[in-house]
């Protein structure tokens, strides 16, 4: 499965929601760091995971 769009719902509380996002980068690279938020008004969430 390829990138998709970003979830744009609201997520129930304990619930979660997952999407496929690609992205360049060196071959050496070992993890990423992603900051996202809802929008300018909300504190940004920083996401962390392994390269595959």
């Amino acid at each position: 499965m390829g990138p998709q769009r970003a979830p744009d719902s609201r997520l129930l509380p304990g619930k979660s929601a997952t999407y496929t996002a690609a992205c360049e980068m060196p071959t050496s690279q070992k993890a990423v760091h992603i900051e996202g938020t809802p929008g300018y008004e909300y504190q940004a969430s920083i996401f962390t995971g392994a390269v595959k």
